[in-house]
């Protein structure tokens, strides 16, 4: 049996935003949860992906505070990482990467979020779209008309979500 070195680990970042909504300047009962994607060019595939901010984690990091900093330097929110999953094979199949999703939530209504500014390495080119959670099917539709690849962890939490409202209905 062949034994690979592990890779590094991944971090991929589900941002929970929230903001007070203010209706003719009243504050709203209920509060809409958004989520932070990325839009950004991957060679491999030879075209433009929507994702959730991701990277490695760097020797003597947590992945919590690569969470954190990723989400920072790809779309220029701060958030606070609150929960984190286990560790994931991300493609078993042919790969030897392992992930692990960290939920950051971000307040839009922050000061250090007023103004967000990404921190991009040279030659990285990032769109960020922050979207509301049950807009998120539509949205992706409306990325895909337009020639764009969904990764599959936005895809997975898409489903998962409809399988929520299926189960609902029965």
């Amino acid at each position: 049996m062949l034994i690979l070195t592990p890779a590094p680990l991944c971090i991929v970042v589900l941002g929970v935003c929230r903001a007070d909504n203010t209706e003719g300047g009243h504050r709203c009962a209920t509060k809409r949860v958004q989520t932070i994607l990325v839009v950004q060019f991957r060679p491999p595939v030879g075209g433009y992906v929507v994702e959730f901010p991701a990277g490695l984690v760097d020797e003597n990091e947590s992945a919590e505070s690569a969470a954190e900093r990723e989400l920072r330097e790809e779309t220029g929110y701060s958030g606070k990482s609150v929960r984190t999953s286990n560790k994931m094979a991300s493609n078993p199949g042919i790969s030897n990467s392992t992930m692990a999703m960290v939920v950051v939530e971000v307040d839009l209504d922050s000061p250090e979020n007023a103004t967000v500014t990404p921190q991009l390495d040279e030659g990285e080119h990032i769109e960020r779209h922050v979207i509301y959670l049950d807009d998120l099917i539509p949205t992706l539709d409306e990325f895909r008309s337009k020639g764009l690849l969904v990764d599959s962890r936005v895809d997975h939490l898409a489903f998962g979500l409809s399988m929520g409202k299926y189960n609902k209905s029965t």
